[in-house]
C-alpha cells in the first residue's frame, strides 16, 4: 500500500524522468555511428546545450511539447514541481555544457565546413 501511494504521489516525477531520459538516449544515438566525426560531434553537442535551455523556458510557460507524458499528465502539476524541474535543467546544462566544453570550444576552420566557399573563381 505503501508503494502504491509513493508511486501515485510521484507520477509527475516519474513522467519529467522518462522523458528526460528519451532526450538523452536520442543524443546518445546521435552520437553514435560509423560516420561520426568532430563536426558532426560538436554539431549534437551545441544543439542539446540549446535545447536544454530552451526546455526550461518552455517549461516555464507551461509548454511541455519535449516533454509528453509530462503533457499528458499535466492538469494536475504544481508550480513547486515545475521550479523543480526547471532547475533540475539548469543543472543538467551547466553539467553537460561543462563536460563538453573541449568539443564546443573546438575552432572549426571555414574551408572544413565548406570547402567551396574559398574557392577562386576562374574567367
Amino acid at each position: 500500500m505503501e508503494l502504491r501511494d509513493n508511486l501515485i504521489t510521484s507520477k509527475h516525477d516519474i513522467a519529467y524522468l522518462t522523458d528526460l531520459y528519451k532526450l538523452f538516449n536520442d543524443v546518445n544515438l546521435q552520437l553514435q555511428g560509423d560516420d561520426l566525426n568532430l563536426i558532426k560531434t560538436k554539431n549534437v553537442a551545441a544543439a542539446f546545450v540549446a535545447k536544454l535551455q530552451l526546455y526550461k523556458r518552455n517549461m516555464g510557460r507551461h509548454k511541455f511539447n519535449n516533454f509528453p507524458s509530462l503533457s499528458a499528465i499535466f492538469f494536475n502539476i504544481n508550480n513547486d514541481d515545475l521550479l523543480v524541474y526547471g532547475q533540475h535543467l539548469e543543472n543538467i546544462h551547466a553539467v553537460f555544457k561543462e563536460r563538453v566544453q573541449d568539443i564546443l570550444s573546438m575552432d572549426i576552420p571555414d574551408c572544413v565546413l565548406d570547402p567551396l566557399s574559398n574557392v577562386d573563381t576562374v574567367r
